[in-house]
């Protein structure tokens, strides 16, 4: 089991490395060519080009040990998801009774400029490719985006999973003069995570990557309810812009009653629910040489990527 790093661990000096920028979010899933016709005809995505076969030194990020690896990027505007076929049985999957409080949940949450149009294309019949399983549903329970009240961004969301369980967002913001969102095409607008201290998780993302303190508001009552599938729901949501600028940004959950779990049990690199940031930093050596220095725990490197976690585990990749 690889130990967990301390939760707000500190660079001895501020990294060179710390201007970065989200690049791609990537996602194991069990049969790649299945996952990729969900992502393409139910959300819009594209194919970058055909798939690939993962160059064995760069497979064990994957925690691949000579297993061959596919792996198909996709593009939805100037967002990219990188998919990784990673077999049909793997030693930990997302669970049927999965919460967004748990830990180790993470999605991602895509723009949509017409979210009705958006939410009818995800539920467009077609014997080929698999429906999503709702989280979110109206007050009457069925499936439907959730209009949340002005404190709480006075979006108009929906929560689902794909075919591995992973949750993904659609995401419509409200119409305001002069919002520079309005005119945005169709993308990833964010990546969420759950965390059990949003404080410490903050630092060590200011810390260690430089991202910056963008937003911070608490979301609760009965639209939130229904779009998390929980009750009661209390979330504390703090969004992370990186030096760079460019979208997608982060977001940390903190839920403010306990979460069911704590850290997740140990998951391996291949597993369905090792989502993964790919983060592009300036100086990747010399973030390396100040996160080896404390003797904080790798979990695989390349010469132009290393792969850690975040307090709460969550993997990243950093890379050049």
């Amino acid at each position: 089991m690889t130990p967990s790093p301390p939760a707000t661990p500190e660079a001895p000096t501020t990294p060179s490395g710390v201007r970065a920028r989200i690049v791609r979010l990537s996602r194991n899933v069990r049969h790649l060519a299945r996952s990729t016709a969900f992502y393409e005809t139910r959300l819009g995505f594209v194919r970058c080009g055909p798939s690939q076969t993962l160059d064995p030194a760069l497979a064990c990020l994957w925690g691949a040990s000579g297993q061959p690896l596919e792996r198909q990027r996709l593009q939805l505007g100037a967002s990219e998801l990188e998919l990784v076929g990673v077999g049909s049985v793997t030693a930990a999957g997302h669970s049927e009774d999965s919460r967004a409080d748990d830990l180790w949940f993470q999605h991602f949450a895509i723009r949509c400029p017409d979210l009705g149009q958006a939410f009818a294309r995800l539920y467009r019949p077609d014997p080929g490719v698999p429906l999503p399983r709702a989280i979110s549903h109206r007050g009457d329970g069925t499936p439907g985006p959730i209009l949340l009240p002005e404190s709480s961004g006075g979006v108009t969301a929906f929560k689902f999973r794909d075919p591995d369980g992973h949750p993904v967002e659609l995401l419509g913001f409200p119409a305001r003069p002069g919002d520079a969102r309005d005119a945005q095409p169709a993308g990833i607008d964010h990546s969420a995570i759950s965390v059990a201290n949003a404080a410490a998780s903050v630092r060590f993302y200011e810390r260690w990557l430089g991202f910056s303190l963008a937003s911070r508001q608490c979301n609760t009552g009965i639209g939130q309810d229904h779009l998390d599938g929980l009750d009661g729901v209390r979330v504390d949501v703090v969004g992370l812009q990186t030096a760079s600028g460019h979208a997608p940004h982060l977001e940390l959950l903190g839920y403010r009653f306990a979460p069911r779990t704590g850290h997740p049990p140990p998951t391996g690199l291949h597993d369905v629910v090792s989502d993964r940031l790919v983060i592009r930093v300036a100086d990747l050596d010399a973030l390396r040489r100040a996160w080896t220095a404390l003797g904080l725990p790798v979990e695989a490197a390349t010469p132009d990527a290393l792969l850690i976690r975040d307090p709460d585990r969550h993997l990243l990749m950093l890379t050049r």
